[in-house]
């Protein structure tokens, strides 16, 4: 089982959850419907101003297409996990310091 997330930001700068579902997986059968669902609930998602940040989940990355013209963008907290389980700390302090 795996949860599927839609996030924006208010006029505040807080996180607000728009959308959600449990899915079977992270496959790109979920991540179609999931996304086909988010553009018939939010019509004018697809537009260059909407972002769509990932962990590059392979299902995702193939199922992107529901929603065109959006940007796309890799989440730092990923990216740092995976330089740490890949290469150990050091490189994590380092891309950590970086990216501060």
């Amino acid at each position: 089982m795996a949860v599927l997330l839609a996030v924006s930001v208010d006029a505040n700068n807080h996180a607000v959850m728009i959308a959600w579902a449990i899915v079977e997986g992270e496959s790109e059968s979920s991540w179609r419907w999931f996304l086909s669902h988010l553009h018939t609930g939010i019509p004018n998602i697809i537009n260059p101003l909407t972002t769509m940040i990932s962990d590059r989940d392979k299902g995702l990355l193939k199922a992107d297409n529901e929603i065109p013209l959006v940007n796309h963008a890799l989440c730092v907290e990923h990216i740092s996990r995976n330089l740490q389980n890949t290469y150990g700390r050091p490189s994590w302090l380092i891309f950590n310091q970086a990216s501060q």
